[in-house]
């Protein structure tokens, strides 16, 4: 009666760098499915210190946060930052 949990991650680049991250762990016994996944969701942006997330999140990120995505990323915080 070996448990096994394996967890997986679904990225997605929403807008302007904006990358969602769904992390879902499952337990295993004998191969068999235990209960429900558990889900964790969390957002990166670009300039966020990543270095303590999974590669995959890292490889992920780093493939969106082009030079073109980051300075519509900053255009966008140097705008929200004028409202005032």
């Amino acid at each position: 009666m070996a448990l096994e949990k394996k967890v997986t991650y679904r990225c997605e680049h929403k807008k302007m760098g904006i990358v969602e991250i769904l992390q879902i762990s499952t337990i295993y016994e004998n191969n068999e499915q235990v209960g429900k996944p558990g889900l964790h969701r969390w957002v990166n942006v670009p300039g966020m210190d990543i270095s303590n997330q999974p590669i995959e999140v890292q490889s992920y990120c780093n493939g969106v946060w082009v030079p073109a995505i980051v300075a519509e990323w900053e255009e966008f915080k140097e705008a929200q930052n004028n409202k005032d």
